[in-house]
């Protein structure tokens, strides 16, 4: 499946001076939600480019193309549209296995490609033009376990993954970083190993964890928070998680059991009682846009964005025009170079990238939240910073 986003943009723009931007994400499958989001929000921000009169005097063109979540299509796509002269910005592929596929014709291209969702450290490391507008694994597992020292008395901490890979990501990540923090790590177990979530918590349990660190992927995360409240364990081992658990999916499934979990993630204000005149103001710009052009979910509360994607066309235009051109290694070695106050970042903090680091976001970048229910709705609570 090919989309193509017809975006609006100034009379003194022509279609054949366009630019593009090509999103390569799954629209079909499970991900098929996440993928309309990074959709919606590339579209309004290069909407609002193109308002703008577009980029260098050209108009700019959002493509989306569909991987499927599967890793040989997300390479070929990669491949094919790389070989386009007018693409000036890749943004994904959007899972760590889809990445590495693709990263070989990535680095080659050298066009910049922006990764708004999780991508694992080691598959992105080194990778020459590629930025993410997320924090690396390995500062969101340290913030999480810098809050676990710091905040509460959980000393043995285990995970669950989804699959092997994923099980073991966090036995070298969390693994490798525990000692340090004065917390222990029990060891993983995957979904995929033993399906049934209270088996994978027993097991965990028996090691001696006195916190789980729940699976990526929401919904599963909060069958396995379900799980834990059917065993009569709930309030005894507390649940932990990064970004994906901000999604109301992981609500969905964990209903009332989903109070009390911490979820390390950026910025979620939108989902928190704060009010909206405190939020950082770009990160409000984007939401009420998002709200305005997309709707809600039917929670009425999530909106149909992700603003780190929306910062991927952001920061890009920031290069370009520091550049002065759509050349690729001079538009990533201008984007090394970019530091973005926190009053202008969609993200609300601060943005420093170097040629060395081409992570949108450090320590000081993320939240600790923490899930509660008001009446019939849930919400997030910042614990921390």
């Amino acid at each position: 499946m090919l989309l193509v986003a017809a975006c609006g943009g100034a009379e003194a723009v022509t279609p054949q001076a366009s630019i593009r931007v090509v999103l390569v994400s799954a629209f079909t499958g499970p991900a098929a939600v996440p993928g309309a989001s990074l959709q919606n929000s590339l579209a309004l921000e290069v909407d609002a480019l193109n308002a703008r009169g577009g980029l260098l005097g050209r108009r700019v063109e959002l493509v989306a193309a569909d991987d499927e979540m599967k890793p040989a299509k997300a390479a070929d796509l990669v491949r094919e549209h790389l070989a386009d002269e007018r693409v000036g910005l890749l943004v994904g592929p959007g899972g760590t296995a889809t990445f590495a596929a693709a990263r070989g014709f990535v680095d080659q291209a050298r066009v910049p490609d922006c990764l708004p969702v999780r991508v694992a450290d080691d598959a992105v490391a080194g990778a020459p033009s590629t930025f993410r507008t997320r924090a690396a694994d390995q500062t969101a597992a340290t913030v999480l376990l810098e809050y676990l020292q710091r905040r509460t008395p959980v000393r043995k901490l285990g995970a669950i993954g989804v699959t092997d890979a994923d099980a073991q990501g966090a036995d070298r990540v969390v693994g490798g970083l525990a000692p340090r923090s004065g917390v222990e790590y029990v060891g993983s177990v995957s979904l995929s190993a033993v399906p049934d979530p209270h088996a994978a918590i027993q097991q965990l349990v028996a090691r001696g964890a006195q916190g789980l660190l729940l699976p990526e992927d929401a919904a599963l995360a909060g069958q396995v928070t379900r799980a834990l409240q059917e065993l009569g364990l709930l309030g005894q081992v507390p649940v932990f998680g990064f970004d994906e658990l901000t999604a109301l999916a992981y609500t969905d499934q964990a209903r009332d059991a989903a109070a009390g979990s911490v979820v390390v993630a950026p910025i979620s204000a939108a989902l928190t009682d704060a009010p909206s005149a405190g939020w950082p103001p770009a990160y409000r710009a984007f939401v009420r846009s998002v709200g305005a052009q997309y709707g809600y979910a039917t929670n009425g509360i999530e909106i149909r964005g992700l603003p780190a994607a929306a910062d991927c066309v952001a920061l890009w235009e920031r290069a370009v025009r520091s550049a002065g051109t759509f050349d690729g290694q001079r538009v990533a070695r201008a984007w090394e170079n970019l530091q973005v106050d926190p009053d202008q970042a969609i993200l609300g903090v601060a943005e420093r990238f170097t040629s060395r680091q081409h992570d949108a976001l450090a320590s000081d970048g993320l939240f600790v939240y923490q899930w509660t229910k008001k009446g019939d709705q849930y919400r997030l609570k910042q614990l921390a910073p």
